[in-house]
């Protein structure tokens, strides 16, 4: 079985959106399917691992200006607060990438010979919707986050808007015209279901997962370094981590920080962080065996979510990334699926939306390092036997083979 996985961004952009793809891919590889990811932004073809290889969407481009530096410019814009009342440009930006992808799409799924297509979030979806000639192969749409509601909770769109409901509208064409729809969590699925009028049946929950990056976590007792490894984003809860920073800071001396170094918020944090007495470490590792290895030296990962629709429904990336590291997780209490996932696992602390609250769950670990070794072992043993990209892969599998 040969699957295309068509990919809205450039790889190396999103840690959360390329470790569902490869975690996915390298599942299904195990499992014998060729994976073949279209990447609309890449030159060059790249062998990832076994039966998995990233090919450019189109072998040669004779345009000045590379889609890659038009999709940067086009986050610039739909990120920023300045330009949100201006007449949808989410929308236009969206549509126009996607329709000129859509003829490229269609002729590589057919020269690859393909048995399916996965498209990964919004504009891959459109641009398989936007082919000339209906594609011959099952079209899945993999929804990573709900995109109006992610825009809300960043403030660049007002829920209920007139812009909210056009995208929603969109979102709705793309679910009705593909085969089925892939989502992260039992939350998600509902929304697909009651705001796209989708039948129960056709939206499946293929839940973010890892593998394992270490058998055991061995004890350390000096444990001082806390990590926050997702992207810098206005929809996080970034006040509250920083100030929980400084609370943590003044009561452990040797307590260091590390944070990731993209993201539009980015300026923003630093500034932020300047105000505040903590060391920090801004960094980015774009290889994964860097990155995993680094997570490896951690005693404590950190999610500052904030209560809002779509980070309920989304899973957070860094949670699997944490646990596959035997990291505790330390995370603001949203009520979701995830959250529960910590809570009855033992693997990590919940806590309320204060600073306070959340700096006292980070120093439980950095003042107990035998909690860190017992939580952390927990979290690889979790990884191992039940949020494991491998059965995820089953699952989708079962699907593709239904759907041919």
């Amino acid at each position: 079985m040969r699957i295309g996985l068509i990919i809205s961004q450039p790889f190396r952009e999103s840690i959360g959106t390329d470790v569902r793809i490869r975690g996915l891919s390298e599942g299904m590889a195990k499992l014998g399917v060729e994976v073949v990811i279209l990447s609309p932004f890449d030159r060059k073809e790249e062998k990832l691992c076994d039966n998995i290889i990233l090919k450019p969407l189109k072998e040669k481009s004779n345009n000045l200006v590379s889609l890659k530096a038009i999709y940067g410019i086009g986050k610039k814009i739909i990120n920023s607060k300045r330009l949100k009342e201006l007449p949808i440009p989410q929308i236009y930006y969206m549509e126009r990438i996607a329709k000129s992808l859509a003829k490229d799409i269609e002729k590589k799924v057919e020269a690859l010979n393909l048995d399916a297509v996965q498209a990964e979030q919004e504009i891959a979806a459109l641009s398989c919707v936007y082919t000339p000639n209906k594609l011959s192969v099952p079209i899945l749409f993999d929804i990573h986050g709900i995109w109006p509601e992610e825009l809300v909770a960043s403030g660049l769109l007002k829920p209920d808007s007139s812009r909210y409901k056009k995208i929603l509208k969109i979102e709705k064409r793309i679910v009705n015209n593909v085969d089925a729809v892939l989502v992260v969590s039992e939350e998600m699925k509902k929304y697909v279901v009651d705001k796209y009028k989708a039948s129960s049946d056709f939206v499946h929950v293929i839940p973010n997962a890892a593998f394992p990056r270490r058998n055991e976590r061995p004890y350390n007792p000096e444990a001082f370094k806390v990590v926050y490894a997702g992207t810098l984003t206005f929809r996080e809860n970034m006040p509250l981590l920083l100030d929980s920073f400084q609370f943590v800071a003044k009561k452990c001396s040797k307590a260091h920080f590390y944070l990731s170094s993209k993201g539009e918020a980015l300026d923003f944090v630093k500034s932020y962080a300047r105000k505040i007495e903590a060391t920090l470490t801004f960094t980015w590792l774009d290889d994964f065996y860097h990155f995993y290895n680094f997570l490896m030296t951690c005693h404590v990962g950190t999610i500052p979510a904030l209560k809002h629709t779509w980070r309920q429904m989304a899973t957070p990336a860094k949670l699997y990334d944490y646990l596959s590291a035997g990291v505790p997780v330390v995370s603001v209490d949203i009520g979701s699926s995830w959250n529960e996932i910590i809570s009855k696992n033992k693997v990590g602390i919940l806590t309320e939306n204060n600073p306070e609250a959340f700096a006292s769950a980070i120093l439980t670990f950095l003042k107990n390092p035998e909690l860190v070794y017992e939580y952390g072992n927990r979290a690889i043993q979790l990884v191992k036997n039940e949020l494991n990209y491998e059965k995820s892969a089953e699952q989708l599998k079962k699907l593709y083979e239904k759907l041919a």
